[in-house]
């Protein structure tokens, strides 16, 4: 549910922009989320993985984020509000092809691939600001930061 209540989010903020925005209509498509002026995209909502820096995805999701023309995370806010962090309710978007990953094998084995937010590529285009937003993005993850 938070993956598709970032991608609506998002898609809303590209049309009132001005952009052609056409939602994938396969909630299981493996190509991308959606298309924005013929350019493919996969949109990421999560809470940033802090001590990184970065935002985190599983193996499985590499090739996807590999293989669409942009990405675009979408930062959630720790659940219970346990702490605000200078990245809350910001969305970045990157090309694909300029992204920089870092692998990563957590503690319990699984490896994850690490985009830091602050690399070249990484740009800030939006900031979600509206409270009841941000609370529902919060509400529906599972991270606890």
């Amino acid at each position: 549910m938070l993956g598709s209540f970032g991608e609506r989010i998002l898609s809303e903020i590209l049309r009132d922009e001005g952009y052609d925005v056409n939602l994938s209509m396969n909630p299981f498509d493996n190509k991308k989320d959606f298309v924005v002026n013929g350019s493919t995209v996969e949109v990421k909502t999560q809470v940033p993985f802090y001590s990184e820096r970065a935002f985190s995805i599983a193996q499985n999701q590499y090739h996807k984020c590999t293989k669409v023309n942009y990405v675009a995370f979408i930062a959630v806010p720790v659940p219970n509000n346990s702490f605000t962090s200078q990245y809350d309710g910001n969305i970045y978007v990157v090309e694909a092809k300029d992204i920089i990953w870092k692998q990563r094998t957590t503690y319990d084995g699984r490896v994850m691939y690490l985009a830091k937010i602050h690399q070249p590529a990484m740009r800030l285009c939006h900031t979600i600001k509206d409270r009841q937003v941000l609370n529902s993005l919060s509400k529906l993850t599972t991270s606890s930061a």
